[in-house]
Parts: C-alpha cells; sequence; structure tokens
C-alpha cells in the first residue's frame, strides 16, 4: 500500500514538473528556430519551393506532438499506445535530427552540434512525458491505498466481513495492472 501523498510531496512534484515544463519550453523554443532553418535549408537544396520548404519542418515536429500526445493518452488509460502512434514518433524524431545533421558541415564536431537542440527537445519532452505519467500512476495508487483503508475500516478489517460491493472496488484495476507493466518496461 502507498501512503496518500502529503502537502510537501505534492508541492514539490509540482516544482519539479513546472521546472521541467521550463526546461523544455525553452528546448523547444532553441530547437524550433535550429531546426526550422535545418529543415528548411535541406527542403530547399532538395528542390522545394519557399512555402513548402516552411511548411516540412511544422508537419515533421507536429507530428512527433501528435505521436507523443497520443502515447501519453493511451498510458494513461493503462494501454501501450498503437503501432501507428511509435511509428510516427520514431521515424518523425529520426527525420528531424537526420535534417539537422545532413546540413552540417562534414565533420563529426560540426554534425553533433546541428543535431544536438533536437535530441535535446525530444529526451527533454519524452522526460516530462515520463513524469505525467508517473504522476497519474502515483495518483491512483494513493487513491487506490486510501480506498482500501477506508474500506477495510469501515467493514470491519477482513475480506470476509467486507460486503460483495467493497470487495468488487478492492480488486485491482486491470487497467492500473497494464501501466504499472508499462512504466516496469521502461526502467
Amino acid at each position: 500500500m502507498i501512503d496518500a501523498p502529503t502537502s510537501d510531496s505534492i508541492l514539490s512534484d509540482r516544482w519539479i514538473r513546472g521546472t521541467t515544463t521550463a526546461a523544455v519550453v525553452v528546448l523547444a523554443a532553441i530547437a524550433a528556430v535550429v531546426s526550422f532553418r535545418h529543415m528548411r535549408e535541406l527542403a530547399l537544396a532538395h528542390g522545394e519551393d519557399e512555402l513548402a520548404a516552411a511548411l516540412i519542418p511544422l508537419a515533421v515536429d507536429g507530428t512527433i506532438v501528435a505521436a507523443s500526445m497520443s502515447l501519453l493518452r493511451a498510458s494513461r488509460y493503462g494501454a501501450r499506445g498503437g503501432l501507428l502512434a511509435w511509428s510516427l514518433l520514431i521515424v518523425s524524431s529520426l527525420a528531424s535530427l537526420g535534417a539537422n545533421v545532413a546540413v552540417a558541415e562534414p565533420t563529426v564536431i560540426a554534425r553533433l552540434i546541428a543535431g544536438w537542440p533536437g535530441l535535446a527537445l525530444i529526451g527533454a519532452y519524452e522526460m516530462l512525458m515520463g513524469q505525467i505519467r508517473q504522476g497519474q500512476w502515483a495518483r491512483g495508487q494513493g487513491e487506490k491505498g486510501t480506498r482500501q483503508d477506508h474500506q477495510s475500516q469501515s467493514v470491519g478489517g477482513g475480506d470476509d466481513a467486507q460486503p460483495k460491493v467493497a470487495r468488487e472496488r478492492a480488486r485491482v484495476n486491470p487497467l492500473k495492472q497494464s501501466l504499472v507493466m508499462v512504466l516496469d518496461q521502461g526502467r
């Protein structure tokens, strides 16, 4: 059983998530400018007109955000997400990083520098998504522990003394079990 969150732990979690969110916003701004310029330059070099060259980076990065949000939503309901969301996340991330690296001077250092903002954003964004998923899981566990404690006290403590409805509520939710399995595989 997990203890119910205290006001200090809730405040700490909010501060951590707020700091992470601020870092992601700053990295997003940096990566947006750098990545946009690199992808636009690459598109122009390969025959795209100005409008297409300006829209392609937005489509690539927008796909990363949409796929990440889809996977986050799925994990909040105990699912893994679908093949489409995972495929789009991976392909779009590789396209973004690839475009950044492709326009760099052909040296290892130049390619690392060109690819870093996009890689940093992807990593930071996924860490934030992990914090959100873990926060959902922890809140669910705290509510479950509180609910079970209350039920045990209100019906006499033993399984035999609990009415059928209370026993049903105390059972482990299969969606939460799936979420725990997904989170454990990520460790």
